[in-house]
C-alpha cells in the first residue's frame, strides 16, 4: 500500500529537522575550528617571537664577550645568558607542544565537520526523494 501524501511529508519534515540538528552542530564546530585556527596562528607568533628574541640575546651576549669585561661580571652575565637561553627554550618547546595539540585537534574537528556535512547532506537529499515521490505530484 501506497504511502499517504501526509505520511511523506511526516517523515520529510521528520528528516529536516534532523538535518537543522546536525546543522547547528556543523555550525558550532566551524566556530570551534576558527577560533583554534586564530589561536594557532597567535602562539605561532609567539612562537617566532620568542625564537627572535633568543637570537638578539644570543648576539648581544656576543657582542660583550669581546673582553669588555671580565672576571666575575663577565661569567655572571653568561650565566644569565644562558640561564635566559634556557628559559626561552622551554617556553618555546612548551609552546610547541601546545602547537601540536591544536593542530591534532583542529584535524579532528575538520574530519567531524566533513562526516556531519556528509550527513546534512544525505538527510536533505532523503527530504527531497520523499517529496518527489509524493502522490499526485
Amino acid at each position: 500500500m501506497a504511502e499517504s501524501n501526509k505520511d511523506i511529508q511526516d517523515k520529510a519534515n521528520k528528516l529536516t529537522a534532523q538535518s537543522e540538528v546536525l546543522m547547528g552542530n556543523y555550525n558550532k564546530l566551524q566556530s570551534n575550528i576558527e577560533r583554534l585556527k586564530t589561536a594557532k596562528r597567535k602562539l605561532k607568533k609567539e612562537i617566532n617571537g620568542y625564537s627572535e628574541f633568543k637570537v638578539k640575546i644570543r648576539k648581544y651576549s656576543f657582542n660583550f664577550q669581546d673582553n669588555s669585561f671580565s672576571g666575575t661580571n663577565n661569567a655572571k652575565f653568561i650565566e644569565n645568558v644562558m640561564t635566559l637561553t634556557q628559559n626561552l627554550n622551554k617556553n618555546i618547546d612548551c609552546h610547541q607542544k601546545n602547537l601540536s595539540k591544536i593542530e591534532r585537534k583542529i584535524a579532528l574537528m575538520e574530519l567531524e565537520s566533513g562526516d556531519l556535512a556528509s550527513s546534512i547532506k544525505n538527510l536533505v537529499d532523503s527530504a527531497k526523494s520523499l517529496l518527489d515521490s509524493k502522490v499526485g505530484i
